[in-house]
């Protein structure tokens, strides 16, 4: 595997194809997992085999309380079917003040506070957002799910029909990714988890290419880069390392992937891990970052890591990123407004990996 290990932001849950697709590059999957969260078959199954890691975490001590939210959580939305509600969701979100935190938002939209007596906890309401969100990726889901099941009807009744394009041009199509919406909100959140429970050395990942554009937005309003070249995909995360694969994952046992993944283990040499330990556990200046990008370009060419996909076929492309400043997790949370700016830094620190579906 091309990284031993690697922790999933900014949500708390992982599907199955996002899961096996992960587990072509990372050893293994470091998840944090909410309480009282039903955990899915492919997810137990997964554990079972040492492919992902559970960290269960709570700010909410009282579990019984946490089922109270969640039930007070299913009646609102019971109560708010239409679709408009979620329009004005998004514009309560869009029109929030810069001071109040996503979990401010998600207390308000509930309507519930649970000790108004208390003082206002910003890391437990990061949970209940976070509880929030899971209910509505759940149920987003759920729809995705039965639109997929009428459109493979659609597709069966037309076969036999002899015709063509005529049942599914009616049907609405899958929202692919219905957790986008509050991406900004996940981040912050997530955050607060990472602030309690992420360890020094232990690589971010995400396979939402809006997670990461979204960190390096935040982290060049702080640290412009005026000398940035016009075809670069970054303002101030630097990238050092591309990897395409064949997308062949989709819908594939864990069986089955163990298989690629030990023939892909096959293809790497000693170097390649003795890099990633360093990318790992050092900082970079600006004048090493060029040497490293070299040695990782020189790495993956001579272990014919990047195959040239044929036209129309998807491929899974690896990339990884450093961040400005000398501790990922400070950046990190530097990035959702969570720690505070440090002074101009000249080094960068890692890694956080994207994992990106593409099509030639």
């Amino acid at each position: 595997m091309f990284v031993p290990e690697a922790l999933y932001f900014p949500y708390t849950d992982i599907s199955r194809d996002r899961l096996t697709q992960a587990l072509l590059f990372f050893e293994r999957i470091i998840l944090y997992r909410l309480p009282e969260d039903q955990l899915e078959d492919h997810l137990s199954s997964a554990v079972q085999r040492g492919l992902v890691r559970l960290i269960e975490v709570s700010f909410i001590k009282d579990r019984t309380e946490i089922k109270r939210i969640l039930s007070e959580t299913t009646q609102l939305f019971e109560q708010y079917r239409e679709p408009g509600y979620l329009s004005i969701l998004e514009q309560q979100t869009l029109e929030a003040e810069s001071e109040d935190t996503p979990t401010q938002l998600a207390s308000a939209i509930r309507r519930y506070q649970s000790n108004r007596s208390s003082a206002w906890d910003p890391a437990r309401q990061a949970q209940i957002f976070l509880h929030f969100a899971r209910y509505l990726d759940r149920q987003a889901d759920e729809v995705n799910e039965l639109m997929r099941k009428i459109d493979q009807k659609g597709n069966l009744i037309e076969d036999l029909l002899g015709i063509e394009g005529t049942i599914n041009a009616q049907v609405k199509s899958v929202q692919e990714d219905p957790g986008l919406g509050f991406l900004p909100h996940r981040l912050t959140a997530w955050g607060h988890f990472y602030a309690a429970h992420g360890n020094a050395g232990e690589p971010l990942f995400s396979d939402r290419r809006e997670a990461i554009d979204r960190l390096d937005q935040t982290m060049a309003r702080t640290r412009p880069r005026p000398d940035l070249s016009m075809d670069r995909r970054t303002e101030a995360l630097e990238p050092f390392l591309e990897i395409k694969l064949p997308d062949t994952v989709m819908s594939t046992s864990f069986d089955e992937i163990e298989t690629r993944r030990q023939e892909l283990r096959g293809r790497l040499s000693p170097e390649w891990f003795t890099l990633i330990s360093q990318v790992i556990s050092q900082t970079w200046s600006r004048e090493n970052l060029v040497d490293l990008k070299e040695r990782f370009s020189t790495l993956v060419r001579e272990l014919q890591l990047n195959p040239h996909p044929d036209a129309g076929e998807s491929s899974l492309t690896l990339y990884g990123y450093l961040l400005p400043g000398t501790d990922l997790k400070q950046a990190y949370l530097e990035a959702v407004g969570l720690a505070p700016g440090l002074d101009e830094t000249q080094v960068f620190c890692g890694p956080i990996f994207e994992i990106r579906l593409t099509r030639a």
